[in-house]
C-alpha cells in the first residue's frame, strides 16, 4: 500500500508544511521551497542532516519545512521521486543484512549516462556494489545535461576514484547504433568546436542510409499535421500503414498526433495507454451527454456513482432490487418517492441530485452545442472538480478537452454521440493488420 505522489500532490504537502511551520507562501513560492529540497535529497540529504548544515534563520525554518513534509508523507505512506533514491540508500546503509542479500543477487553493476547522475544517486550505487567491487560507468561529460538537478560530473568522478582506484578506463570511437548520415549530422553540429568532435574520433560501423532532415514548425499542431502528412505520403508511395511507427517525447504530443491521426481518419495503435475514447474520464463525459439526450441505462450504471455521490455498492444493491442493474427509471421513482429503497439519507440526496442533473442537462442539450453542453457537464457535475483534486487529474482533465475540441466540429448532440460510439466501437472490433 505504499505510493509515489505525482509533483501536483506533493506541492501540496509541501503547501501544508510550510502552513504547520508558519512559512509564508507569499514570501517564498512552495515551487521555490520544492527546488531547496529536492536539491537536498539530490544530494542524498536527509531532514536530518539538512538541519545540521543549515546556517541562516531562512535556511533553519525550511529545515523544519522539510521535515513536517516528510512526516506529512510518511503518515500517508507515501514518498515523491526523489524519496526513493534516498530512502533505498538510507535502508541500505541500516540494514546490514540486506545491503549483503542485495549486492549477492547482483554481482556486476553498470550505469549507464554516468554523467547525469547526482551524488544522491551515486550513494545508492556505492551501496549496490558488493565486495568484488565489480562496477562499471558509462557516460561522457560532453553529454551532460541534469545539472539543474544536481548532476556534477567532477564530483562524481572524485567520488568514484576515491572509492574505486583502479578503475580501468576506455574509449569508444566506433558508433554502432547510427548510420553514417546522423554521425556525419553530429559532426557538422560541432563544427565551431572541432577538438571537442575530433577528440571522440566517432566513425558509424553501419554504412548507408537516409539523409537527415531538419524540419522546423511553430507550434504542437503543426508538427502533428507534419507527422500525420508525411504517414499519408508514405502509405500513397505503397508503404504500409503497420511498418510505420511515431515516436514521441511527451504525453502531450501524442496527444495532438492522436487527434491529427483520427481527424484523418487513419487507423492506429497507441502504445502505453488507452485510446482517446477508450479512456475512463471520456466515457464517462460520453455517457453524460447520452443522458442528456435520452434514457440509457449503460450510461447510468457508468456515472451513477461518478463524481461519488454516497451510491456505494450497498445501496446500488438497495436500488436495483430485483434488476440486474440501475435504471433512470428505477431512479426517478425512487426520487420521487414512488417506490421505496433501504437507502442511507446521503445516498437519497445522491440519487435526487443525479435525477436533477439529468432533467437539467435535456433541458440545456435542446439548447446548447455539444462543445458547451460538455462545458456544463464538466461544472454541474462537479466532474472537473474532482479530477482536479485526484492523482493525474490534470492529464485526464486533457483528454477531455481533447474531446471537446473535436466536439466543437458538431452541432447536433444526436450527430455527435453517433460520431464518438461508432469510434469506440470501431476500437474494440478485430485489429486490422494494418
Amino acid at each position: 500500500d505504499l505510493r509515489v505522489v505525482d509533483p501536483r500532490e506533493a506541492d501540496f504537502f509541501i503547501r501544508e508544511a510550510m502552513k504547520k511551520t508558519g512559512l509564508s507562501p507569499q514570501a517564498w513560492p512552495s515551487e521555490l521551497v520544492a527546488g531547496l529540497m529536492g536539491e537536498a535529497k539530490e544530494r542524498g540529504v536527509t531532514p536530518e542532516e539538512f538541519v545540521t548544515i543549515s546556517a541562516s534563520p531562512l535556511q533553519q525554518k525550511i529545515a523544519q519545512v522539510y521535515a513536517e513534509y516528510q512526516a506529512l508523507l510518511r503518515s500517508r505512506r507515501a514518498y515523491d521521486f526523489a524519496d526513493l533514491i534516498l530512502e533505498a540508500t538510507k535502508l541500505l546503509e541500516q540494514d546490514t543484512a540486506l545491503r549483503e542479500q542485495v549486492q549477492m543477487s547482483c554481482r556486476f553493476l553498470m550505469v549507464d549516462e554516468w554523467q547525469d547522475s547526482s551524488l544522491g544517486q551515486y550513494a545508492l550505487i556505492r551501496r549496490l556494489v558488493g565486495p568484488q567491487r565489480d562496477i562499471m560507468v558509462a557516460g561522457s561529460e560532453d553529454q551532460s545535461i541534469y545539472e539543474w538537478r544536481q548532476a556534477n560530473y567532477q564530483a562524481l568522478s572524485e567520488a568514484f576514484y576515491g572509492d574505486f582506484p583502479d578503475t580501468y578506463q576506455m574509449a569508444f570511437s566506433v558508433n554502432f547504433r547510427s548510420r553514417e548520415p546522423i554521425i556525419k549530422a553530429a559532426a557538422a553540429l560541432f563544427a565551431d568546436q572541432p577538438e571537442r568532435f575530433q577528440a571522440l574520433s566517432l566513425h558509424a560501423m553501419r554504412a548507408g542510409g537516409e539523409r537527415v532532415r531538419d524540419v522546423r514548425v511553430l507550434n504542437d499542431q503543426m508538427e502533428a499535421a507534419f507527422v500525420v502528412s508525411e504517414i499519408r505520403r508514405l502509405a500513397k508511395a505503397g508503404i504500409p500503414l503497420a511498418e510505420m511507427a511515431v515516436l514521441f517525447r511527451t504525453n502531450e504530443q501524442a496527444e495532438r498526433i492522436e487527434e491529427e491521426l483520427m481527424h484523418h481518419k487513419i487507423r492506429y495503435t497507441l502504445a502505453g495507454t488507452p485510446r482517446l475514447y477508450h479512456r475512463r474520464e471520456v466515457r464517462d463525459v460520453l455517457a453524460y451527454l447520452a443522458l442528456a439526450l435520452r434514457d440509457d441505462d449503460n450510461a447510468v450504471n457508468q456515472i451513477v456513482n461518478t463524481p461519488p455521490r454516497h451510491i456505494g455498492p450497498v445501496s446500488l444493491r438497495a436500488i436495483k432490487g430485483t434488476l440486474p442493474y440501475v435504471t433512470l427509471k428505477r431512479l426517478r421513482a425512487i426520487a420521487s418517492g414512488r417506490e421505496k429503497a433501504e437507502l442511507r439519507t446521503a445516498a437519497l440526496d445522491g440519487v435526487k441530485q443525479l435525477v436533477g442533473l439529468v432533467d437539467g442537462l435535456r433541458g440545456l442539450a435542446r439548447q446548447l452545442k455539444p462543445a458547451a453542453l460538455m462545458d456544463e457537464v464538466l461544472e454541474r457535475t462537479g466532474y472537473r472538480a474532482w479530477l482536479l483534486e485526484e492523482l493525474g487529474g490534470h492529464r485526464r482533465l486533457r483528454s477531455v478537452r481533447e474531446v471537446q475540441r473535436q466536439a466543437a466540429e458538431e452541432t447536433s448532440l444526436a450527430a455527435y454521440l453517433h460520431k464518438a460510439f461508432q469510434e469506440i466501437a470501431e476500437d474494440v472490433g478485430e485489429p486490422s493488420t494494418d
